[in-house]
C-alpha cells in the first residue's frame, strides 16, 4: 500500500495528458489565424473585382453585363485570390441589377474552400454552414456603383 502514496511519475503522467491538449491548442489557434486571412483576402478579392467592374464597364446599358469587365474582374479576383498559399477552390460571381431598377450597382461575390487542418475550428470565421469535404467555404461580397461615362465628353 506504500506505492499508493508515492508521488513518483506524477509529473510525467501530467505531461503526457497536458502535451497532446496544448498541441492540439497551438494548431487550432494557427488554423484561426490561417482561415482569417484567407477570409481577409476573399474580401478583397470581392472588393477589387467590384471596383474593377464598376470603373470598367460603364458604357453598358442598364441591365446588360459587359464581356470585357466581367473578364477584367474575373481576372483581378483571380490574381488577388492566388495570393492564398493553401490549396482550395475559387468561386466568382458577378451580378447588375435588371434595367428597371434605378440603381446602377454591381455584386460580386467570391467563395473560396479553404482547407480545415482541426475539426470546427472553420464555424469561428465562416459565415456558410457549407462544408465540402475537409475545407470551409469563405464568402466576400461588394456592392459598388457603376460609373457612368459620357462617351462624347472623353
Amino acid at each position: 500500500m506504500r506505492w499508493l502514496r508515492s508521488r513518483r511519475g506524477g509529473a510525467i503522467v501530467e505531461t503526457a495528458v497536458m502535451v497532446p491538449v496544448l498541441i492540439i491548442l497551438m494548431v487550432g489557434i494557427v488554423q484561426v489565424g490561417a482561415l482569417v486571412n484567407v477570409k481577409l483576402v476573399v474580401s478583397e478579392a470581392a472588393r477589387e473585382a467590384a471596383r474593377e467592374y464598376a470603373t470598367y464597364a460603364g458604357e453598358t446599358g442598364k441591365g446588360q453585363l459587359c464581356p470585357e469587365g466581367l473578364a477584367r474582374a474575373t481576372s483581378r479576383a483571380a490574381d488577388i485570390v492566388s495570393s492564398i498559399p493553401y490549396g482550395g477552390g475559387f468561386e466568382f460571381e458577378l451580378s447588375v441589377p435588371p434595367k428597371n431598377r434605378p440603381d446602377e450597382t454591381v455584386t460580386v461575390k467570391v467563395c473560396y474552400a479553404c482547407p480545415v487542418f482541426v475539426p470546427g475550428i472553420g464555424r469561428l470565421v465562416s459565415d456558410s454552414p457549407v462544408w465540402e469535404g475537409n475545407s470551409v467555404v469563405l464568402t466576400g461580397r461588394a456592392i459598388f456603383n457603376r460609373e457612368i461615362r459620357d462617351v462624347a465628353r472623353g
